[in-house]
């Protein structure tokens, strides 16, 4: 589960359309602006990073699932 959290997070970090389907995706649920969330690094460094990074995503998790379901479909899309 925290290999595939690791995963999910750094194609959100590394992506600007990514990191801006996200900020889309919790502004259509309503989500203000000073409370939007970014998803969460884990660095090896830091006292429970793991821990901070898994509960955070957990929060971003129907959004974060939405990037994902949506590339996996435009895939499927230009094979069909």
């Amino acid at each position: 589960m925290i290999k595939k959290n690791k995963l999910m997070v750094s194609k959100v970090h590394y992506s600007t359309k990514n990191n801006k389907y996200l900020d889309n995706s919790q502004k259509t649920r309503g989500v203000p602006d000073s409370k939007r969330l970014k998803p969460r690094q884990d660095v090896a460094t830091r006292f429970n990073s793991t821990g901070l990074t898994v509960e955070r995503n957990n929060v971003l998790e129907h959004d974060m699932t939405a990037i994902f379901n949506d590339e996996i479909q435009k895939d499927y899309d230009k094979v069909s």
